[in-house]
């Protein structure tokens, strides 16, 4: 599916970026976790933004708390984004960004983590938009871990097993012609029409 591709696997949960960048090896891609050589033409970029579950309620943020949490994390989404269109050097590409399906339902006690997520997905559409005549194609894959008698299909998603060929897909040309969108892999608990 991903032969030769090399797709770069960046953003804030280690765990996460590690079994991605494993299930997309396994995938047939050239799986990059963290920062990308120098002298490497770029792919895709996988940039995954789902938060160290910290609980915050309204009442208990503190600014600091949120500058951290909600607003360095969309920030550092931006810059691999840009810096993601810059290295496809004219020759088109893939983003993807995995974040939580919180921004799709809302989510009590984790505030900033569905702001940050659908920050995300609004940023991912407008990547998609701007940088579309480009060739570049901008997606979201939400993932999510709710109790297990809220998911259809009995256990939260793999994320080497489940998520990542998700990612691929909308990785590979097989998906030319998807972007802006949000697919969400959590088990069935955020159904959409």
């Amino acid at each position: 599916m991903l032969t030769d591709r090399v797709v770069l696997v960046s953003g804030d949960a280690p765990h996460v970026m590690r079994d991605l960048g494993a299930g997309l090896s396994t995938l047939g891609a050239n799986g990059i976790v963290g920062e990308l050589p120098a002298g490497i033409g770029l792919d895709a970029l996988v940039h995954v933004v789902v938060g160290a579950g910290v609980t915050q309620m309204f009442d208990a943020i503190a600014e600091i708390a949120w500058e951290v949490t909600a607003e360095q994390p969309l920030a550092r989404a931006l810059l691999a984004g840009v810096d993601a269109f810059e290295k496809f050097e004219g020759r088109g590409g893939s983003i993807v960004f995995v974040t939580s399906a919180d921004a799709l339902v809302g989510a009590s006690g984790n505030v900033a983590m569905a702001t940050v997520s659908e920050g995300v997905r609004a940023l991912a559409k407008s990547m998609a938009r701007q940088w579309g005549s480009f060739g570049v194609r901008v997606n979201c894959v939400a993932i999510g871990g709710a109790s297990l008698e809220k998911l259809a299909l009995g256990r939260p998603p793999s994320i080497a097993g489940d998520v990542a060929p998700v990612v691929a897909l909308l990785v590979d040309d097989a998906a030319h012609f998807v972007t802006g969108q949000t697919i969400v892999v959590d088990g069935g608990v955020v159904m959409q029409p």
